[in-house]
């Protein structure tokens, strides 16, 4: 985070309707499809970094136990993929839209 970045910057995330519950529940492998298991075992390597949490969001995690960094982890990744796989179908879209457009108009 930038010293002109304030945590007050981003909005809170609201866990009115469950999702955020959903996100951050700890899964075992056999719940977990292979191909995000594949995914998952890629992603092994990890890096040290110093990161700036909220105090809501570091006692929520260390609350749920000792391995309340794994559980940090896991959770970003869970966000990462969500946002790869959107921008992968908004890919898929207009490619598919560029492609309809570029049909020759059938002869009738």
């Amino acid at each position: 985070m930038s010293s002109s970045t304030k945590s007050s910057d981003f909005e809170p995330l609201s866990v009115s309707d469950g999702a955020a519950t959903e996100l951050f529940a700890s899964s075992t492998a056999e719940s977990v499809p292979a191909r995000r298991r594949k995914a998952a075992a890629e992603a092994e390597a990890v890096t040290v970094v110093t990161l700036a949490l909220s105090n809501r969001v570091l006692e929520y995690f260390q609350g749920e136990g000792d391995d309340w960094q794994a559980r940090v982890n896991e959770a970003l990744n869970l966000i990462v993929n969500r946002h790869v796989a959107r921008e992968a179908k908004k890919r898929a879209r207009l490619r598919a839209r560029t492609s309809a457009r570029r049909r020759p108009a059938a002869a009738g």
